[in-house]
């Protein structure tokens, strides 16, 4: 077999073409999935919850009308308080919760809607 400079050189610019086509690709994709994404969620704001005077408050995203859950447990994962059982418009909602009755110790919780699932932990 005769393999020239010429030859090796056309075989690794068709390498690099396909990389760089294979990169692009997933780049696109990633980017797409982004979009379609962006706000198909409901969601938590913040990463920590504030309790002040015996009330949490929590606030929440839900970009598109949907049916929600939201629910107390306690750290056995358990369900102590449902707090909301009903469809939801899309907008930002803001809602406080009495945590006075509950026992010392941590807490999550817990956004339920029809595709997902979000939580954030708290102590008393």
């Amino acid at each position: 077999m005769d393999i020239t400079i010429e030859r090796l050189r056309d075989a690794l610019f068709v390498m690099l073409l396909i990389l760089l086509i294979y990169i692009l690709y997933k780049r696109l994709l990633v980017f797409l999935n982004k979009q379609t994404a962006k706000g198909s969620y409901a969601g938590f704001d913040g990463t920590r919850s504030s309790i002040k005077e015996g009330v949490l408050k929590m606030s929440f995203n839900v970009p598109e009308e949907t049916h929600a859950t939201i629910e107390v447990r306690d750290d056995k994962n358990e369900v102590v308080k449902l707090l909301i059982k009903q469809d939801l418009v899309a907008k930002h909602h803001e809602f406080e919760f009495d945590v006075s009755d509950l026992k010392s110790g941590t807490y999550s919780y817990h956004l339920i809607t029809h595709n997902q699932h979000s939580s954030r932990n708290f102590r008393i």
